[in-house]
Formats: structure tokens, C-alpha cells, sequence
């Protein structure tokens, strides 16, 4: 499998992971894959930094976001419905 960052026509930017460089570009061709903000289908792969493993004791990093936070308006609607499902099911 493998991760790409991927960015829309709209300079949205998602990651998705495919089983292959091919079956990426096969879904892209396909019109399968789209922007999950806007639902363009003109999606290009993104600049991506490669992850690299550390070795030896922990550095000191700057400090981490909190990821239990919405990040942007759509997660915040996200975590909001989800509430609202929960609360009353």
C-alpha cells in the first residue's frame, strides 16, 4: 500500500492510500477519485515529505498539535454531527 498526498484543481489537500502508483492513476483516469471537500475530479498528486525513521534517544521536538482538536470547519461539522448522532440514538 501506499500513501499519497494529493491535492484538487481547488488546492484542497487529502491523502489516500492506494495499492499501487498504477491503480492510482487507473481510479484517477476512471474519474473514481475525488477531492473530498469539493468533489472535483481533477486531482493531481502533492509534494510530500518522506517519513523517515529515527534512531537513538527522543530529540526535543516542538510539541505536537492536539489531534483530538477539529482542525478546519469541515471536521468541526464532522465531530458536531457525530455528537448529535450519539446524543440521540
Amino acid at each position: 500500500m501506499i500513501r499519497y498526498a494529493l491535492k484538487c484543481e481547488k488546492d484542497h489537500g487529502f491523502e489516500s492510500w492506494f495499492q499501487s502508483s498504477a491503480a492510482l492513476e487507473d481510479l484517477r483516469a476512471a474519474g473514481h477519485l475525488s477531492c473530498p471537500v469539493c468533489g472535483s475530479t481533477r486531482v493531481e498528486k502533492a509534494l510530500m515529505a518522506p517519513v523517515v525513521a529515527r534512531s537513538g534517544p527522543p530529540t526535543d521536538d516542538p510539541p505536537r498539535p492536539d489531534l483530538s482538536a477539529p482542525a478546519n470547519p469541515m471536521e468541526e461539522m464532522l465531530a458536531a454531527m457525530r455528537r448529535q448522532v450519539e446524543e440521540n440514538s
